[in-house]
């Protein structure tokens, strides 16, 4: 049963399909997965505006997207909260580690913007603004 207001996480294609949803799914939060709604090569700036326009909390792996002009356009014009996994160990395990020791921290900032955001969420849990 979910909480009230209860934020639901959306899960980029970059950190795959069961780990990390597995492992949120398990601490009690609510999760969607970018393959069971898009086509594997649908476009970042194509699916940004259609997530975020269903205030979903969107955690990515893809570091790149940091210094993609169109998805950073995106990311604004649509107030995404883009949540941008950082660290060197990009495994299940370690995303999985790093996500679910900041998802407080990532629903607590998501909930207080109602402008974009983008943030750095590193494997210990801890988090860096690092709006463009």
């Amino acid at each position: 049963m979910s909480k009230p207001n209860q934020q639901i996480f959306f899960i980029d294609r970059s950190i795959g399909k069961h780990k990390v949803a597995d492992a949120l799914r398990n601490a009690g939060e609510l999760v969607k997965v970018h393959d069971d709604r898009f086509p594997q090569n649908t476009k970042d700036q194509d699916w940004l505006p259609t997530v975020a326009a269903e205030d979903r909390i969107i955690l990515t792996a893809d570091q790149r997207i940091l210094n993609r002009p169109l998805e950073i356009e995106a990311v604004r014009n649509s107030k995404a909260k883009l949540f941008v996994y950082s660290s060197k160990e990009m495994t299940g395990e370690a995303m999985s580690s790093g996500f679910l020791a900041a998802a407080d921290k990532i629903k607590e900032i998501a909930m207080s913007r109602s402008n974009y955001l983008i943030v750095k969420v590193y494997k210990n849990g801890s988090i860096m603004e690092v709006n463009k």
